[in-house]
């Protein structure tokens, strides 16, 4: 039974189940997945049903488990590889090895099916090594053609000059003139010609018209030239042609095989139809067609990404019984699995398996990992890759030196960047403008003004890039982060002056900088230009306008109104909200009704920011329990729906993504939840509490402004907490120490917050 939109699901085999506790041992079927009774042999539309017994908690772990389970059975297969290569070693010379392992590989590919390759290789024997026909006579009584390019007319061949003629004609005439050139010197084609012509057009809508002349003319038409029809619309992303291409195949009584499933479902991947690509796999399965190891891993990705896991795990389990050995593509798509799970050790661990096993990456799946590791930030396990990657002869091209200055910016190791891109240029590797923009990203992060412009002058000198507006913006970034505001003024006069776009980004990278020095006149200034440049206001302009007036306590009654009414101007609910802070008295079903009206109308991404820097500006006027109901509404309109992850094992609070305010008010909060839990004891209580603060990096140069970390290990300590510091951007405490620390409370200065509970 076909399945259609997003209701299509994946073929699990009972054999592919039976494989986890193959490879895992003391594992039964009940924790590695559906037991191999529960999946239907004949049917191809199994959903793997979550028991309502089984906690989520369970589940991600059997997940992780069956993930590992796979990783496992890599190991096995490379030892048995590398024992049976020893084994033959030693029974046979190199000639006759080299021949096994031929034959052995041409083999293997027979029994996988087919790909677009295999198909088109006997043409290739068939047509590279053709010897020049004779030269024959002609009459001179014979009548010339019609132009002297065109000297003899097309006849009936399958060889491949006839192909040649027709893609010369092709080339040569315009659209209209096409159809009746074709009519009058080509009288009859073969498949094989075909595929040739076809797959020699650069232009899609001359190749459909080729392809509709061809089918008036009746010539022969198989899976060879429907294939390389789907595969000119995949690449032209000419999603509407695909169905009723294969409408002809079927009314045409053509077969479609492995490679017409294999290119359908890679055509709606470029299209991102990401369920007609399962509904075209699920048809693939029923035609009894074996997908390849591209294609498997195209559904498994989307099937992990769509939070399908199972379904994902499942479908690995059965390409690894299918596909043997393992390529490439198989060991990455293993290595994503892992790294959507955050297990970056496994995914190491598959990938030190994969150089075991002799296969070797190419420089599109070196990028791949190095962007999975970096976004974690590995960089010593980045680096190794980088290594790796030039020891197997390979350059890094643009994007991989781009990705590598993205994983040092994250990791802020500047001394390395500088390394790598000295190297680039002694090297001599291919560079572009986002190499450059990556690095000035880098110093302009760390406020190294003379570094960045140096890698300015740099591209500038460059002959074969330019700077583009990215480029411009990062070096506003820089001249702000690095105290030289003046600078970054005449950064941005200059775009203007050369006509190029200035979004918001830079003016309020500018408002920020000019705030943090005080400078409140240049900040109305700025706002003045945002005016005469015409740029349309956002509600992220409120939040930096805001993040001013929270630090305007210095400056006069006049500067600080004149900032409220930009506030009103670019944001005027904002502004409602504010002015409800300040007032004497104002109830908590008016103060939620007006910030129902702020949140409703603010841009999704910017109502947990206004949010804390709300909660920022009431502990900076010492409202203390204004924070405390702004956070309440915050809670209730799901905002901080991630600010506390609670398991039998730990607590965790995390105030990586809050300002100072917002996280000093939800730290009190946490403390009164815990309090709680304390004094109830139908609540379990987990083994250790932890904070997660963050590295606390520092944008500017100077100290001015404190990191995370210091502002809450600095409360903790003066309530006399028991919290430390036991790794990176974490505090911890056991249960033994809190549970003592509570019963002390009353001689500790917790606020009395009893009313906000988390």
């Amino acid at each position: 039974m076909a399945m259609t939109g997003a209701s299509a699901t994946v073929a699990v085999s009972s054999s592919s189940c039976a494989r986890f506790a193959c490879h895992y041992p003391g594992r039964t079927s009940s924790g590695a997945g559906p037991t191999s009774s529960s999946i239907p042999t004949p049917s191809l539309t199994v959903e793997v049903q979550k028991s309502s017994s089984q906690q989520p908690q369970q589940r991600k772990k059997d997940l992780a488990d069956q993930v590992h389970a796979l990783s496992s059975s890599v190991s096995w297969q490379v030892r048995s590889s590398q024992k049976q290569r020893r084994e033959k070693s030693s029974e046979h010379e190199e000639t006759t090895h080299q021949s096994s392992i031929l034959t052995s590989r041409r083999s293997q590919n027979q029994q996988r099916g087919k790909t677009l390759a295999n198909q088109l290789y006997p043409l290739s024997e068939e047509f590279l090594e053709v010897p020049p026909p004779a030269r024959s006579s002609v009459s001179p009584t014979r009548k010339r053609a019609r132009d002297s390019t065109r000297q003899n007319r097309l006849k009936p061949s399958s060889q491949g000059p006839v192909a040649n003629k027709v893609i010369e004609l092709l080339a040569d005439a315009s659209e209209e003139e096409l159809v009746s050139i074709l009519d009058s010197e080509v009288s009859f084609l073969t498949s094989k010609d075909l595929v040739i012509i076809l797959n020699a057009q650069t232009q899609w809508q001359r190749a459909l018209l080729f392809f509709d002349w061809a089918k008036s003319k009746s010539f022969p038409m198989n899976s060879f030239v429907y294939n390389v029809m789907l595969k000119i619309m995949r690449k032209a992303e000419k999603w509407e042609y695909a169905n009723s291409l294969v409408k002809e195949m079927k009314e045409n009584n053509v077969a479609l095989d492995n490679v017409t499933y294999s290119t359908i479902i890679s055509f709606a991947l470029r299209c991102h139809k990401q369920d007609e690509a399962l509904h075209w796999f699920s048809r693939m399965q029923e035609a009894g067609c074996p997908p390849d190891s591209v294609t498997y891993s195209a559904v498994i990705e989307i099937l992990a990404k769509s939070g399908r896991m199972q379904e994902a795990v499942d479908l690995c389990a059965r390409m690894q019984e299918e596909i043997s050995p393992w390529d490439w593509i198989v060991y990455s798509l293993l290595m994503k699995l892992h790294a959507m799970q955050h297990e970056f050790d496994q995914m190491w661990d598959v990938y030190r398996d994969m150089q075991a096993a002799g296969v070797v990456p190419n420089v599109v799946t070196y990028n791949a990992l190095i962007s999975l590791l970096g976004n974690a930030g590995r960089s010593i396990q980045v680096s190794r890759l980088f290594n790796d990657m030039l020891n197997n002869g390979l350059k890094p091209s643009p994007v991989t030196l781009s990705l590598m200055f993205r994983t040092f910016a994250k990791t802020r190791d500047i001394e390395e960047a500088f390394k790598l891109y000295e190297k680039t240029k002694e090297e001599g590797w291919l560079v572009d403008t986002v190499v450059y923009n990556s690095l000035l990203n880098l110093c302009a992060q760390m406020g190294r003004v003379k570094d960045g412009e140096r890698v300015y002058n740099e591209l500038l000198e460059s002959k074969v890039c330019k700077p583009d507006d990215w480029t411009w913006r990062t070096l506003v970034d820089m001249y702000v982060k690095g105290g030289v505001f003046e600078e970054a003024r005449r950064i941005t006069k200059e775009m203007v002056n050369q006509g190029r776009s200035i979004d918001l980004p830079v003016y309020m990278n500018l408002i920020q900088g000019y705030g943090k020095m005080k400078d409140f006149q240049s900040v109305l200034l700025l706002m003045n230009d945002i005016r005469l440049a015409k740029v349309p206001y956002d509600h992220m302009l409120a939040g930096a306008l805001l993040s001013v007036f929270i630090s305007c306590e210095e400056a006069g009654a006049e500067e600080r109104e004149a900032l409220l009414n930009q506030i009103g101007l670019v944001y005027p609910n904002l502004k409602v909200v504010i002015d409800n802070l300040y007032a004497k008295k104002v109830s908590l079903a008016k103060m939620k009704r007006d910030m129902r009206n702020m949140l409703n109308g603010a841009a999704e991404d910017c109502r947990k920011p206004l949010c804390n820097l709300l909660m920022e500006l009431c502990w900076v006027k010492q409202l203390a329990r204004q924070a405390h109901d702004l956070l309440s509404i915050g809670l209730t309109f799901g905002l901080y729906s991630d600010l506390q992850v609670r398991s039998p094992v730990e607590w965790c609070l995390r105030l990586r993504t809050l300002s100072f305010g917002a996280a000093r008010t939800a730290l009190y909060g946490w403390i009164s939840s815990i309090k709680a839990a304390f004094q109830s004891e139908t609540n379990e209580l987990p083994f250790e509490f932890s904070i997660e603060v963050g590295l606390g990096t520092q944008s500017f140069p100077d100290d001015s402004v404190p990191v995370m970390g210091t502002v809450i290990l600095q409360l903790l300590q003066e309530m006399r907490s028991p919290f430390k510091e036991t790794r990176d951007g974490c505090l911890t405490a056991s249960i033994a120490d809190v549970k003592d620390w509570i019963l002390a409370m009353k001689d500790s200065k917790v606020p009395d917050i009893a009313s906000v509970v988390i």
